[in-house]
């Protein structure tokens, strides 16, 4: 049980992490941009971990039935940070949808739509690298936006905190450690 708490925990602070909520008042926007840009580079290392993992059905099976919302995960048709961004984000906006009191996410999902749409002229086109991060940048400003219409964040003040450890994970404290 306490294990099962850990991986929720740090499942929980990873897809906040994951969804771009940089809420500090201090940060700028390049800050903002150099945070995105380093969890780019973090979805990419996992994808590449993914695909070598896929060679070892037991091993991806065992994850993915310890894994609350699949969401979190990297699924196999996910080839690039953009492709986990589009479908994380749109996951979060059609849970949103369900709840009592959100606001109008039309314009949020027009936007997704523009960029899916985007993103399939220039999977055509062979895109560059730079122009899939452009669309991942874009993403995440629509993740960040639609994460904060949820009503059930009723509060001004949101502070978040990471530390990692000697292997570079990040973690987060389990309140049932103490």
């Amino acid at each position: 049980m306490r294990n099962h708490r850990k991986l929720q925990s740090t499942v929980f602070l990873t897809i906040l992490l994951i969804l771009g909520l940089q809420l500090a008042v201090t940060k700028t926007s390049s800050q903002i941009l150099s945070d995105w840009n380093e969890q780019y580079e973090n979805l990419q290392n996992q994808i590449m971990q993914k695909k070598a993992l896929t060679k070892s059905s037991a091993i991806s099976a065992r994850i993915e039935s310890q894994v609350y919302d699949k969401q979190a995960l990297i699924l196999n048709e996910d080839n690039t940070p953009t492709d986990v961004a589009l479908r994380r984000t749109r996951s979060l906006i059609n849970h949103l949808k369900t709840l009592p009191g959100v606001k109008d996410l039309s314009s949020l999902e027009a936007e997704l739509d523009a960029i899916s749409t985007q993103r399939s002229l220039l999977a055509k086109s062979s895109a560059s690298a730079e122009a899939d991060q452009e669309q991942y940048n874009a993403l995440a400003k629509i993740t960040r936006a639609a994460a904060l219409t949820n009503p059930l964040l009723d509060f001004d003040d949101l502070l978040f905190m990471e530390w990692t450890n000697l292997f570079s994970s990040p973690q987060s404290r389990d309140p049932g450690d103490d």
